[in-house]
């Protein structure tokens, strides 16, 4: 999945030519706005994942000074997934 800012950043060719340099050969392409739906099964909902995710986002936010949404991994996750839900 190449997501909106790669397609502003026009990194589409960069990406498929990077899968054609290492052998692979592409026979098809597919363009579509995800549902939010699609964005939901794209990501896992693993509770390990989210919990190692929010973690690190929490780390991300301490370490620019800024405050995360929440002290809680789980739900800072949660605040990334709707925002990519919205992004996508």
């Amino acid at each position: 999945m190449i997501k909106p800012d790669g397609i502003q950043r026009t990194l589409i060719g960069e990406i498929i030519k990077r899968y054609e340099r290492i052998g692979l050969k592409l026979v098809g392409l597919k363009m579509l706005v995800p549902s939010v739906e699609m964005v939901e099964t794209h990501y896992t909902l693993d509770p390990e994942w989210r919990r190692i995710t929010g973690e690190k986002s929490i780390k991300g936010y301490t370490s620019k000074g800024l405050k995360p949404p929440s002290e809680d991994p789980y739900e800072v996750t949660a605040v990334i997934l709707e925002n990519l839900k919205k992004y996508l």
